[in-house]
């Protein structure tokens, strides 16, 4: 009984110091440290309603400077395809630093990709450099980069015959300026570096399991046995690391091996 009064008694002290030191601190407050206590005890409460909260004002204030810096307004649907595209293009790279931002660059690119002739501007983006940088400019590699999401999009949406058709091409036109011995314009390989990932990383597991798909699938995107050394590469890295997470190095290796002979 008596070591329970004590504990009791010991309870009783602790919280009537706390109490104190509280109200020494709250009185010790400056005016404006006052007003701002309730919101810094609401910010500080972990509960998933503030959370919730928290994130709906993030989103909204970003919607808002997104609305401001680049209004969809502001993309006039009587402009010129290549400058509907500047414009969109520059909006959804503004949405890559939120959160959020990949889900909203999916519905901009669905959006674009309702008309087929913004499609062929994708592809005329990735395969006319020249005229590509008449019509971007500056933006030429914003350009490149967010037309390649477009070709990724119509992949997602089940149609990979664009991504098939311009990485062939594009392959073509890389692999002739290497023979001829020209210098490929401004990191365009990393066009057709992204544009393999994306195709090869779509394909159905089974046609990544037999040399004899893994041979059909890199045929169908324009690997050639007499492509240049500097092409050749690009598809053995692209094939190669796929194969690496479902089998391993060595059996990668081996596989590799079976389909790109000249490397």
């Amino acid at each position: 009984m008596t070591f329970r009064i004590k504990l009791i008694t010991l309870l009783i002290f602790t919280i009537t110091i706390s109490l104190f030191i509280y109200n020494q601190w709250s009185m010790s407050l400056t005016p404006s440290e006052v007003a701002v206590k309730p919101h810094l005890e609401k910010i500080t409460d972990t509960s998933e309603p503030v959370i919730e909260n928290i994130l709906v004002k993030n989103d909204r204030e970003f919607l808002e400077k997104l609305a401001h810096e680049h209004p969809i307004d502001n993309i006039n649907k009587q402009d010129k395809i290549e400058v509907v595209l500047n414009k969109s293009f520059k909006r959804m790279h503004a949405m890559s630093s939120y959160f959020n931002g990949q889900s909203l660059q999916r519905k901009e690119l669905q959006e674009l990709l309702q008309d087929p002739e913004k499609l062929d501007m994708a592809k005329s983006i990735l395969l006319n450099f020249e005229l590509t940088k008449v019509n971007f400019a500056e933006d030429q590699a914003l350009a490149r980069v967010y037309a390649i999401k477009m070709l990724a999009e119509t992949t997602r949406e089940g149609d990979s015959s664009v991504v098939y058709e311009v990485t062939t091409q594009l392959a073509e036109q890389l692999d002739q300026q290497v023979q001829q011995g020209l210098t490929i314009q401004q990191g365009r390989e990393y066009d057709l570096d992204s544009l393999l990932d994306i195709a090869i990383n779509q394909a159905e597991i089974n046609e990544l399991t037999d040399p004899n798909n893994i041979e059909y699938l890199l045929f169908e995107l324009g690997y050639k046995d007499d492509m240049s050394t500097e092409l050749v590469q690009r598809y053995d890295n692209a094939v190669f690391f796929p194969l690496l997470k479902i089998h391993g190095r060595e059996k990668a290796s081996e596989m590799v091996a079976q389909v790109i002979t000249n490397n």
